[in-house]
């Protein structure tokens, strides 16, 4: 509220309500309300997309009702600190998580844990693409113990905090030195128009530089030589496609197409379906999603999840041996998937 007030923006201060006008707006100390700007239809005239071009993120909805459907996609560079190996990622929400951003953090799952190193900070946990080569098993280095082995996930360059192996750029000329191990992606092409969201990105860099093959933990054997990604998202029939273009190194790398749940997805002729319950104060209804895959026209269509396999990369599940399912008992708000 106070930040909406300093920058005059009705619809953040009118979105859960307006506030009382006798209690300052952030406690102790203030400012007081300011209901000049207390109009909950302000939202409405927001617009439904937007595309913020540093970090690389697209956002667009439906509508400004509580039954919209919102999603998401990400493909931009990384700037070290705490980002996923996430880059051509999308999310899909309406009623309910359908296409989910999966993985725990927290509890027995907190940062360095075999689960957030293995599974949730992967690319395996996102909704993108993964190629793999069964060669890719460098451990990570560490500088004071052993090397520490990281499931084969094949997934993009580990880049960033955590992995131990390049320090954080401390400022843009740094960066920019450094920026064939931080550029990850770009969306080339992006319009919004007439209920249409299209972007389009080369996602290439994520998964190779020209480190990559040379037998190194972060930048991982030369796997893929072209992927660009386009995104689509037609507001009036409430549709999403997603067109890949890939080409692997080897032929034989084995490649997979992700999209995470947490309710149990159903085979289909055409494809999949799947369900969400309801989440959320104003959602009265769960959310349903047809899923139509149309190429490869060879595709396999496997379902991975359930009890021993929610968490699944490279043949294990990184479940914490039963800590993440704790966790969740304890913490109803937390969405980590059990699906895929």
């Amino acid at each position: 509220i106070p930040l909406a007030i300093e920058y005059r923006h009705a619809a953040a201060y009118s979105l859960n309500g307006c506030p009382r006008r006798d209690q300052p707006t952030s406690w102790p100390w203030g400012p007081l309300p300011d209901n000049s700007l207390c109009d909950p239809r302000a939202i409405e005239r927001l617009p439904l997309a937007r595309y913020f071009d540093g970090i690389g993120l697209l956002v667009a909805r439906s509508d400004w009702t509580p039954n919209a459907t919102y999603v998401s996609f990400k493909a931009g560079d990384n700037y070290w600190s705490h980002n996923h190996l996430d880059q051509g990622a999308f999310t899909i929400y309406k009623g309910g998580p359908l296409a989910i951003d999966s993985g725990a953090y927290g509890g027995g799952s907190g940062y360095g844990s075999d689960h957030h190193m293995n599974y949730a900070y992967q690319t395996i946990a996102h909704n993108t693409l993964t190629v793999r080569d069964p060669d890719d098993t460098v451990p990570a280095p560490r500088e004071d113990k052993p090397s520490r082995p990281i499931a084969n996930d094949g997934g993009q360059r580990r880049v960033g905090s955590g992995w131990g192996i390049e320090a954080a750029p401390l400022d843009l000329e740094e960066w920019q030195r450094k920026r064939e191990i931080y550029h990850t992606g770009k969306i080339e092409d992006y319009f919004a128009r007439d209920g249409l969201v299209v972007a389009v990105s080369d996602i290439t860099p994520a998964y190779t530089n020209s480190y990559s093959g040379e037998g190194t933990f972060s930048h991982r054997t030369r796997r893929v030589e072209h992927l660009w990604r386009s995104f689509a998202y037609d507001s009036v029939d409430d549709v999403v496609v997603i067109f890949d273009q890939l080409r692997a190194t080897q032929a034989e790398f084995k490649k997979r197409w992700l999209l995470h749940t947490t309710e149990l997805p159903e085979r289909r002729d055409y494809g999949f379906s799947l369900n969400s319950t309801a989440s959320g104060k104003t959602a009265s209804a769960g959310g349903h999603l047809l899923g139509h895959v149309l190429l490869p026209k060879t595709a396999e269509l496997n379902i991975v999840g359930g009890t021993d396999a929610a968490f699944l990369a490279d043949g294990a599940n990184y479940d914490e041996n039963g800590a993440l399912e704790r966790l969740l008992r304890k913490r109803k708000n937390l969405q980590p998937g059990s699906w895929r």
